[in-house]
């Protein structure tokens, strides 16, 4: 009987079978099809089965395994292989030998199937034939070096390289739907802060310090802390503090020529009435939500600046002389501070 392996016919190369996520083992599932001439074969057959590096010639890899008296049903047939830990990662191909149950000899068949890639799942999953993972319970870890997503030479514990997004983090679609964050422990466990969206509807992204303050920092060192106490410090020492309060306010200042010219300051534009009335009106470029508080000063001695009306998109000021009191034009600073 001339008997011969179909390789057009494989239904499935490489097939492991999981008992475990970690625990299967290293045997997997071969499944092909044997015909005898162009028909496909039925009864029992000796079988054969080697690893190979390479497609052709030298290069055998692990024991080669004898399957007696495989039972093959419409061309059909099923083994269990196992090689050992033999899938590094590296490619590999199956040569099969075949007889008729009882007979001399062995046919080798041609050419070598290549392994599908399921079985390097062994490689990953069985550390104790000598993967890079190792168990602790259900739980897996390395500790031998640097791990690489993206580059072959990681140069921290996770080094990650890539060319657009590098880590997503996804949330619930249920129960507290938004609630993803990256948290920071102390070297006893105790988290101090995180970063991420702990909220559960609106979305939003927090950067939180359970304990002490939340310090911007850039070359120059440290420019900004929202402290602990609940007040914003600026500069390299914290020596300019924005207190807390229940107002979001905004601040325009400038000085004002007495011809109604713009010396110092950015925001407003100036308006001046007649030349001598000591009248401007300084109207603010984005107005307050509000009135705002504002303070002036006259530029020269003997002078007196008032407020004579405060909007929220402007306010008007009149200069005098305090010595002839009769109004006369004089430079001025001024201070606005309201309600954005």
């Amino acid at each position: 009987m001339k008997t011969k392996f179909n390789p057009l016919a494989l239904m499935a190369l490489g097939i492991i079978l999981l008992p475990s996520a970690f625990a299967q083992g290293t045997a997997f599932t071969y499944q092909g099809r044997l015909n005898s001439g162009a028909s496909p074969a039925n009864g029992s057959y000796d079988l054969t089965f080697a690893l190979f590096s390479v497609n052709s010639g030298a290069g055998q890899v692990g024991n080669t395994i004898t399957n007696p008296a495989v039972a093959v049903s419409n061309g059909l047939f099923t083994v269990l292989l196992d090689f050992g830990n033999q899938f590094p990662g590296a490619n590999r191909w199956l040569e099969i030998g075949v007889r008729t149950n009882g007979a001399a000899a062995y046919t080798t068949l041609t050419p070598r199937q290549p392994i599908t890639p399921a079985p390097y799942a062994i490689f990953a999953a069985d550390a104790a034939e000598g993967g890079p993972w190792s168990l602790n319970g259900s739980n897996i870890f390395y500790n031998s070096g640097n791990v690489g997503v993206g580059t072959s030479s990681p140069s921290s514990p996770v080094h990650i390289k890539s060319g657009g997004e590098g880590i997503r983090i996804d949330g619930q679609s249920v129960g507290a739907a938004n609630s993803i964050y990256m948290g920071f422990r102390d070297s006893n466990g105790t988290r101090i802060g995180y970063v991420g969206d702990a909220s559960s509807s609106d979305q939003s992204i927090y950067l939180e310090s359970d304990y002490g303050d939340v310090v911007l920092y850039t070359s120059a060192g440290r420019v900004l802390a929202a402290r602990s106490d609940g007040r914003v410090a600026l500069g390299s020492s914290g020596q300019l503090l924005a207190p807390a309060g229940e107002e979001n306010l905004r601040i325009i200042r400038g000085v004002v020529s007495g011809a109604g010219g713009i010396i110092v300051g950015s925001g407003f534009t100036v308006s001046h009435g007649a030349a001598g009335s000591g009248q401007y009106t300084v109207t603010f470029n984005t107005a307050f939500s509000g009135a705002p508080a504002v303070t002036a000063t006259a530029d020269l001695n003997g002078r007196l600046i008032s407020t004579v009306g405060v909007l929220s998109s402007s306010a008007n000021f009149q200069t005098r002389d305090v010595v002839a009191g009769v109004a006369t034009d004089a430079a001025f600073h001024f201070i606005a501070i309201g309600p954005r």
